[in-house]
């Protein structure tokens, strides 16, 4: 192993791997370990198997060699093809005999004579139809004139009424004209009017300033006196407020006794509550005990009861399984009928399916067959147009070629053909799986049949028995045994539970002793309370005995003095106030009566020019001003809607005096004569239009069925004169000939003469002229195959014999030149690439000095070509030949290698 250095980094010159080698040196040459052996090393004792190789072993080496396994391929795809031709052509006979079938004919001649005929009838019903639809479409125009006409009256009597109501609306007209005209001169005037109604707005508005600062002036100066009044009887209650303060200062005296006494009264409460609760637990409990003991008297007598009912549970449930298993055999009979239904509908759907996935297989099949002939008919016109004139075809060895193959429109590629083969393998594949799933269905079909009838006999014994009356006596018993077995599940908790309510009741009798105890001790504690409330009374005044009253008198007392107080204060703030707001107020009025006067003296000058303007227009009045005036909006509408009248009104004098002139000369038509006489005709017109579509509807069937024999026919032919071509093309490369030849043999014949030609000149060479290898052209025997068998020429004595009979260093030279030919060949059929070593293993030591001495100048005459060649010999000859060698001496410790360069 070596390795390089690139940039510091170590570079891996040779694989490690024995594979990784085999891959390398194959990628090198092109060519794999054992074609390498074949083509450039001649092995020691193994250098004539290639060149004594039969017949059938050397095709197998050049097939290898050179790949020629495309012609196997194509000599199986002619035979498939004329295969596939011959089947379509049966399918196409079956396929004409059900078309004729379908349409009861016999034969394709009867076929175009019953199209003829209804041809005939078609024409006919198609004049009929055409003079038909002459007459309808003049009776349907003069239907349209006449509704045209009738139409132009109605509007002629539409258009006088249209006027007359015009007409009648001219004063109304006149009146908005008139109006609108006044609307206009109000419009002058509007500016100098709005002038005049803005200052008396605002004179109005400073008046009525004026009028409220007087309103609140006198309001505050009431104010004022009120709250001085107020304020002054709020002074002379100050010894009250003495008063009050010192009354609390009394009360608050009383507050610790009544504290004693409140205490004394929340105990004599408790006491009280304690008391009553005793009582109430006592009576509580003299109730506990009574309804134990009703408990347990009801519980004895249920107890007794559930015995007795219990005894009959056996016999029940035994009624119960019985009837129970009689209904089990009804469902399952008529569960297994649903299935036979289910299975019977199942199989109708796989039969479906069965049908779609044949016909969808055949339809693939067929998509495959056609692609496959686009196929080889571009694969031959491929080779079609490598011919040449007067050469011989590769196919079939003829230098004639008066009907070269050609391609059609679309050459499918390997993938499409693939694709399409995946295809058909994928509908079989579905075919067969639909096909088991019926055998299936009917199978178990046939098993649950079986099974009906085996329970049909079980179940006769049931048959005097209603599935409904059955049912209502299973539901009727359950429910009893259901009870019954409810009722042994709780005896045994009806029997803990009289044990435990007689445990009950004795618990019950012995805390009411205690509560009659409690009870007793709790009167006497209640008593000595309320003795302890007497004696706090006594301590405090009679009005104050109670500790509530005492609260509310300090709470009033109170009360009073905050009230007083805040009443006082509130006096002084709003005598204050008042007196302020009153100042304010007079600043405000002072400043509203000089704004009143202003705006007085504005109102009087607008009020001149509106009297100047008025005056100078065509109003009397201001009144009558505003009576004309109007909005924008409402004096363009006016004005648009005068227009609109008066544009109509014109329009309605024109569209009458038009029309009139229009219908001077014509009168009203009479429509229903007119449409009954359509009506007939278009009738008749149907008619025969049903009649034609029926007769065209089986002549377009019985012609689209021609139409089919038709293209059938050119199939056939089409496929007879295919099958004429590729059918002999398919004898002659699958070897049906004279020559017992097939196309892949002949071309491995070419590749073996070419090689030969090759070898030729080396073998003349080293033999002196002797030699040379020739490919054996007769047929030897007809049941195997011929075609690659070699022979050797003798010059000397002008006859061929065969390699076998050549000696030892004959042979060897023999095998070679073959060696060396092939290796040319191989290089020219390999793209170029170039081989520049040939490696030999002995076989010198048979030649004599001569003929080694050839054999040596040939290679050396290869090496000066450019080629290495590599000897292992022990021919000590040989080593004075030779300028660079390495020597192997072998010895106890191994062997040695010496190179030498000479």
């Amino acid at each position: 192993m070596g390795a390089g250095c690139a940039r510091g980094e170590k570079t891996l010159l040779v694989p490690k791997k024995a594979t990784e080698a085999t891959a390398e040196i194959e990628r090198l040459t092109g060519l794999s370990a054992g074609q390498f052996r074949q083509v450039m090393v001649l092995l020691q004792g193994r250098f004539r198997e290639l060149l004594l190789a039969d017949s059938s072993q050397r095709e197998d080496i050049f097939r290898q060699l050179f790949q020629t396994r495309i012609y196997t391929r194509l000599e199986q795809r002619l035979k498939d093809r004329a295969n596939d031709v011959s089947a379509q052509l049966h399918r196409l006979d079956e396929q004409a005999r059900g078309l004729l079938s379908g349409v009861e004919a016999d034969d394709r001649e009867s076929l175009v004579t019953r199209i003829e005929r209804l041809k005939r009838e078609v024409e006919r019903l198609q004049e009929m139809q055409v003079k038909a639809e002459e007459g309808l479409t003049r009776s349907r125009q003069q239907v349209f004139e006449a509704r045209n006409l009738q139409q132009q009256f109605k509007a002629l009597e539409t258009a006088r009424k249209k006027l007359r109501d015009l007409q009648d609306q001219q004063q109304q007209l006149e009146t908005d004209r008139q109006r609108w005209r006044l609307a206009e001169q109000a419009l002058v005037l509007q500016p100098v009017y709005e002038r005049l109604r803005r200052a008396r707005q605002s004179e109005q508005a400073a008046q009525k300033a004026v009028e409220e600062a007087l309103q609140e002036v006198s309001e505050l100066q009431e104010r004022l006196e009120k709250t001085a009044q107020l304020h002054g009887q709020m002074k002379s209650r100050e010894p009250e407020l003495e008063q009050l303060k010192q009354q609390q200062q009394q009360l608050k005296g009383y507050v610790g006794r009544a504290a004693q006494l409140r205490l004394a009264l929340e105990a004599r409460d408790a006491a009280q509550q304690a008391h009553e609760k005793c009582r109430e637990s006592e009576e509580r409990q003299q109730e506990t005990v009574k309804e134990r003991r009703r408990e347990l008297d009801s519980l004895e007598k249920q107890y007794e009861s559930n015995a007795t009912l219990l005894q009959q549970l056996p016999d029940r449930q035994r009624e119960l399984d019985a009837l129970k298993q009689q209904q089990e055999k009804q469902s399952e009979l008529d569960g297994l009928q649903n299935r036979l239904v289910q299975e019977q509908e199942s199989l109708v759907i796989a039969v479906e399916s069965k049908q779609r996935a044949t016909k969808a297989l055949r339809a693939a099949e067929q998509k495959q067959l056609l692609l496959e002939q686009a196929w080889e008919e571009g694969q031959a016109a491929i080779l079609a147009r490598q011919l040449e004139a007067d050469s011989p075809c590769p196919v079939c060895g003829s230098t004639a070629h008066p009907h070269p193959a050609r391609a059609g429109d679309v050459l499918p590629d390997e993938t499409q053909r693939q694709q399409a083969r995946e295809r058909v393998e994928a509908a079989r594949k579905l075919q067969q799986e639909a096909q088991s799933a019926v055998v299936a269905i009917q199978a178990k079909l046939e098993a649950l049949t079986q099974q009906q009838a085996q329970m049909k006999k079980d179940a006769q014994a049931l048959a005097d028995r209603e599935p409904a009356v059955l049912a209502s006596e299973i539901a009727a018993l359950t429910g009893k045994v259901e009870e019954l077995q409810g009722l042994r599940k709780n005896f045994g908790k009806l029997k803990q539970n009289r044990s435990g309510l007689r445990q009950s009741l004795k618990a019950a009798e012995l805390r009411l002793q205690q509560l009659q105890q409690e009870n007793s001790a709790a009167a006497q504690q209640l008593a000595a309370c309320k003795q302890d409330v007497r004696n706090k009374q006594a301590e405090l005044p009679a009005q104050f005995a109670d500790p509530g009253v005492l609260d509310k008198a300090l709470l009033d007392v109170d009360a009073k003095q905050r009230t007083l107080q805040r009443q006082m204060q509130d006096a002084r703030e709003a005598f204050e106030q008042a007196r302020l707001a009153l100042g304010s107020a007079t600043a405000t009025l002072e400043t509203n009566r000089q704004m009143l006067q202003a705006k007085k003296t504005e109102q009087e000058q607008q009020l001149a020019y509106w009297q100047a303007a008025l005056a100078d227009s065509v109003f009397a009045s201001e009144q009558a001003f505003q009576q004309a005036g109007m909005e924008e909006a409402a004096r363009q509408q006016l004005a648009e809607a005068i227009r609109l009248r008066d544009d109509e009104l014109l329009a309605a004098r024109t569209l009458v005096r038009e029309q009139t002139a229009a219908l001077q000369d014509k009168t009203p038509p009479d429509m229903s004569a007119l449409e009954e006489e359509y009506r007939k005709l278009d009738a008749e017109a149907r008619r025969v239009t049903e009649s034609l579509h029926g007769s065209g509807q089986q002549l377009m069937q019985l012609e689209k069925v021609d139409k089919r024999l038709q293209g059938i026919l050119v199939e056939q032919d089409r496929l007879h004169r295919e099958y004429a071509l590729v059918g002999k093309l398919a004898d002659v490369a699958n070897g049906r000939n004279a020559e017992n030849l097939s196309l892949h043999r002949f071309v491995l014949g070419v590749l073996l003469d070419d090689v030969l030609i090759s070898a030729r000149q080396g073998l003349l060479h080293m033999s002196k002229g002797r030699y040379q290898l020739l490919r054996r052209e007769d047929v030897g025997d007809r049941r195997s195959s011929s075609g690659l068998d070699l022979v050797v020429e003798d010059a000397f004595s002008g006859k061929t014999r065969l390699v076998a009979t050549l000696s030892g260093g004959e042979s060897f030279m023999a095998a070679l030149a073959l060696a060396l030919g092939l290796s040319e060949v191989v290089q020219a059929y390999a793209g170029g690439i170039c081989l520049d070593a040939l490696f030999i293993d002995e076989g010198f030591g048979s030649l004599d000095p001569e003929s080694l001495d050839l054999a040596i100048n040939t290679l050396l005459d290869l090496q000066s070509g450019g080629r290495m060649v590599g000897i292992i010999s022990h021919v000590p000859e040989l080593k004075e030949r030779i300028d660079v060698r390495l020597d192997i001496d072998t010895g106890r410790t191994g062997s040695r290698v010496t190179p030498v360069v000479s």
